[in-house]
């Protein structure tokens, strides 16, 4: 986790979600918590106070 920790602290607006119980694959073990993210970021995009 420290590689993609450093890669969050580097790149503007990134976020980094950790999910429990869940292996090297996210968007099988865990799908609509990965899809729910990943429209909450998109929606972010879109009004970027969101991501503040």
């Amino acid at each position: 986790m420290l590689q993609i920790e450093r890669i969050r602290e580097r790149v503007p607006h990134a976020q980094l979600t950790r999910l429990a119980d869940c292996g090297h694959s996210p968007h099988l073990s865990r799908p609509e918590t990965v899809i729910s993210r990943i429209t909450a970021f998109v929606a972010g995009l879109r009004n970027p106070v969101a991501l503040s």
